[in-house]
């Protein structure tokens, strides 16, 4: 639940309530507010679909309905095959969807989120099939505020405050109430990055960052939220922030959720002042406000020694450095908003100091900050007053959280912040200091941005660097001057010839200058060597990022739509790639086949023939599945996304290769269950008779029960567990804990049952 205890009132309490019957073990119906039990308060005879029922004594639109289970673990699992409806009247009940059930602490406490979707005055509780039920405690709740607005973003520093600024200011002026999530834990741990110099930041606890009064006043661990809300518009602003006032328009029936971009429109209709306030009004412990002090004491140390302060912002040394170009690091999905190339902070610093100014380098290259400042230094002199933000707490002590934290809180008092306008870190520092933020962006035409890197393009920064440099002025001048800009991209491939994102782009030039035996000859090399790097970048999924999507499709069709694939075996084995994972495997396999004519024994190309031809098997297997789940419970359970992972889990564990394409197969298992799942959704939109019937109807009933406990079910259902938790290790986890506890406890099992 998202709610805080605090927020919300319990209107079950004091409710009457009956059950289906009563046994040895029976204690109490009633909920009554000083009832005390050590197990269960609850409990049924034994007998089919056994219910417990409350009498809310009027309609009310419900929250969240929250179970406790029986103490006693061993008996815990019984709760999981329950129903729960609600009723206005005790004839037509409405069965509320396993979807929205949350489990907290194993099983130990079942919470139902509503969020008053629907009214009800009666609430029934069942077991499906044969059995006792038992529980200790039902609550319903009713939230007593308006609603909340949740700051909620899970990665960086910046994100984070942004998004709590921009929240507290928006649940102002909503009259609702501010509440934020904080996950602690190596959320930004970089191990994709080599290079030691790059400062990696773990995220500290909320414990540590915020007083014990403001975390019991505003942080939630309910629902995760992180993301993004639906896209905003100015007119959402307009008009005393009508749109919001719409109750039609919550995220959910709770409110709303915000993200670090809201402050661009919050910006532009002038609240600075307002979140400056917003940010002052957060409690942060002892520790973080003696950190606050010394960026204030830091401040007063450098203002005695120059006109004013400058910050530089250097942003972009975590996908620079990344290894992971097809994912969400991907160099074309942030070129154009998070890049600060060094030679352009070289041009920056030079006219700031020039004025007599002092400058600050914020960055987490700092080997390349040292190089920055040494060629500044051998230029303007060695009195010049240019220092990098690390140098000014290295006595500290502090962790890189710190650090982090240290340097948002200078930043923010310095008189002009450079930075690229989207990066959460200077934004927070803009909103905290009610200063404009000076975005390279708009202070530069790209043309003009180009034209300063290439001048001071002699500047010694690392090769990875200098490789992004080149790569940012064939970005912006290849729609203009392309064989210049294509001669630049060159330069990046020469300086940085690891880089898979340059390799793509390069072929892409090549397609257009038609020199289809180049591409050839270069995929022939990579489909050997890097293999899954090239696929990232072709469709990892930082090529599909919206902004960029279409540039990176147009791409992949260059492969797709090639004319000669039958005398170019690699580029058609790049189509088949592509076509695969678009799910088309008609036109993978005829791709294919042209790569198998050309090169029959090529072990690669096999190799993705058993893939293609398991995916078509699956396929057909699940049209077959389809006529039977009408009639069979059994099929079914089979049917469900749990059984079908650990399924495929199992066998394609008996050999190497079977492992090897695991990760595919797995895939392609989870993305079309999706796709079958929408697709009955608008079958029986259109048709609700097509609806299938409750499972407990069917014949084989209690039989299909008995899957759920198979080790294929078990298997898949700790499988997307682990998917939904990848962010915390939930794949980690899955590997080395979960798996192998649930075959042992399914072996142990067995051998249990066929012991005499």
């Amino acid at each position: 639940m998202i709610f805080k205890e605090c927020d919300i009132i319990n209107v079950a309490e004091n409710k009457k309530a009956i059950q289906s019957s009563i046994s040895a073990w029976s204690f109490k119906n009633d909920l009554k507010s000083d009832l005390e039990v050590q197990d269960f308060a609850f409990h049924t005879g034994f007998e089919e679909n056994p219910w417990w029922m409350v009498d809310l004594e009027d309609e009310i639109e419900i929250d969240c309905i929250r179970l406790t289970n029986r103490t006693n673990k061993s008996f815990q699992e019984n709760l999981k095959n329950i129903k729960v409806e609600l009723s206005l009247d005790k004839n037509s009940w409405i069965t509320l969807d396993h979807s929205m059930f949350e489990w907290q602490n194993g099983f130990d406490i079942l919470d139902i989120n509503i969020y008053q979707v629907t009214k009800a005055r009666y609430i029934k509780i069942s077991l499906n099939g044969w059995g006792h039920l038992y529980f200790k405690k039902c609550e319903v709740f009713v939230k007593n505020v308006k609603g909340y607005v949740i700051a909620s973003r899970g990665d960086g520093l910046g994100m984070r405050l942004t998004a709590m600024i921009t929240g507290i200011w928006l649940a102002k002026k909503l009259d609702f109430k501010f509440a934020f999530i904080w996950e602690e834990g190596d959320f930004l741990n970089m191990p994709y990055i080599k290079n030691k110099d790059i400062v990696d930041v773990s995220m500290a606890s909320k414990e540590e960052v915020f007083s014990k009064e403001y975390l019991q006043e505003y942080a939630t661990n309910g629902e995760a939220l992180y993301g993004y809300p639906a896209s905003l518009k100015d007119e959402f602003f307009e008009n005393n922030l009508s749109w919001f006032k719409n109750p039609d328009n919550l995220y959910k029936n709770y409110g709303y959720y915000t993200a670090d971009y809201f402050l661009h429109y919050i910006e532009k209709f002038g609240f600075y002042q307002e979140l400056k306030e917003c940010f002052e009004s957060i409690d942060f412990s002892d520790k973080f406000k003696e950190i606050q002090n010394y960026s204030k004491i830091i401040k007063e140390q450098l203002s005695d020694h120059s006109n004013k302060i400058c910050a530089l912002h250097i942003r972009g040394a975590e996908w620079v450095y990344s290894d992971d170009e097809g994912g969400l690091h991907c160099p074309n999905a942030w070129i154009n908003s998070r890049f600060f190339p060094y030679e352009l902070a070289l041009e920056i610093a030079k006219t700031e100091l020039s004025n007599g100014n002092s400058v600050i380098i914020f960055s987490q290259d700092r080997s390349v900050d040292l190089r920055l400042i040494k060629h500044i230094k051998k230029e303007l002199g060695e009195k010049s007053k240019i220092v990098r933000a690390v140098d000014l707490f290295s006595h500290k002590n502090y962790t890189n959280f710190e650090e982090a934290f240290f340097e948002i809180n200078l930043m923010s008092k310095a008189d002009k912040i450079y930075a690229t306008g989207s990066s959460g870190f200077s934004l927070v520092a803009q909103a905290i200091s009610a200063n404009t933020n000076q975005s390279i962006y708009q202070l530069y035409s790209t043309k003009e941005l180009c034209e300063i890197i290439i001048k001071n393009i002699n500047l010694k920064t690392s090769d990875k660097q200098k490789a992004m440099s080149y790569y940012f002025i064939y970005y912006f001048l290849r729609e203009d001057n392309f064989n210049k800009a294509f001669s630049y991209l060159k330069k990046a491939i020469e300086t940085n010839d690891k880089s898979i994102t340059f390799k793509v782009i390069f072929m892409d030039c090549l397609f257009r200058l038609k020199e289809f035996d180049q591409i050839e000859f270069i995929l022939k090399n990579l489909v050997k060597s890097d293999l899954r790097e090239l696929e990232g970048g072709l469709y990892g999924s930082g090529t599909y990022f919206g902004w960029i999507f279409d540039f990176y499709e147009n791409i992949r069709k260059c492969y797709t739509n090639f004319q000669n694939k039958q005398n170019y075996p690699y580029i058609s084995f790049i189509a088949a790639k592509i076509s695969f994972h678009k799910q088309d495997t008609r036109h993978a396999e005829q791709y294919l086949q042209f790569c198998l004519q050309k090169e029959p024994n090529n072990e690669i190309f096999l190799e993705f023939y058993e893939q293609l031809k398991y995916k078509n098997n699956v396929l057909l297997t699940g049209k077959n599945q389809q006529e039977s789940i009408k009639t069979s419970a059994v099929s079914r359970i089979k049917s469900h996304l749990s059984y079908k992972l650990g399924q495929a889990m199992i066998e394609n564990s008996k050999s190497i290769k079977g492992y090897i394409r695991m990760p595919y197969v797995l895939s392609y298992i989870k993305d079309k269950h999706k796709q079958e799942q929408r697709a009955y959704e608008r079958s029986i939109k259109e048709n609700p008779s097509l609806k299938l019937p409750p499972l407990e109807t069917y014949s084989d009933y209690k039989e299909a029960l008995k899957i759920k406990e198979h080790l294929s079910y078990k298997l898949g259902e700790a499988w997307i567990r682990a998917y939904k938790n990848w962010y915390k290790g939930g794949f980690i986890k899955f590997i080395f804990i979960d798996a192998p506890k649930i075959k042992k406890d399914f072996k142990n099992k067995k051998i249990n049952k066929d012991q005499p």
